[in-house]
């Protein structure tokens, strides 16, 4: 008899969907919060996200924060 797949951080049953349980304190359980967010699609298109990371390490010549003096 096949048993019903749980999440490994909060233990409750994930369920055939994307599902958002909730811990013994009222909390989203983050593991479930995660995948949930996965299967979103982005909000936002992004040509960077189609970029290997080869391919995006090469674009980005500068480094994102200020030098000190």
């Amino acid at each position: 008899m096949p048993r019903d797949p749980v999440c490994i951080a909060c233990g409750q049953p994930t369920g055939p969907g994307p599902r958002l349980n909730r811990l013994p304190d009222g909390h989203t359980c983050p593991s479930c919060r995660d995948r949930l967010l996965e299967t979103l699609p982005p909000v936002l298109p992004s040509s960077i996200s189609e970029l290997s990371f080869e391919e995006w390490a090469e674009e980005d010549e500068g480094d994102d924060y200020p030098r000190s003096a």
